[in-house]
């Protein structure tokens, strides 16, 4: 049987896909941030640059808990 793609677009809000996140497992939303820094690598420019503007907007938009959040994720990852 011939095998055919089929791609759909499907809009979704920040919302959705936060919640989508929070519910995949410690190990797949890791799984998600490492493919995340894959996909920033091929846009050719330097990623570091998209960090530091997230960063400005978390810092601007007062979002404490998100940058609490971030911390604990580096603390945990770069324990020995």
């Amino acid at each position: 049987m011939p095998k055919f793609t089929k791609s759909i677009e499907v809009e979704l809000t920040i919302d959705e896909l936060a919640e989508a996140f929070s519910d995949l497992s410690g190990e797949d939303q890791a799984g998600f941030l490492k493919k995340v820094v894959s996909i920033a690598g091929s846009w050719g420019g330097d990623a570091g640059t998209q960090w530091h503007y997230m960063g400005t907007h978390l810092r601007i938009h007062s979002a404490r808990h998100a940058v609490e959040m971030l911390r604990s994720i580096l603390e945990s990852a770069t324990q020995e």
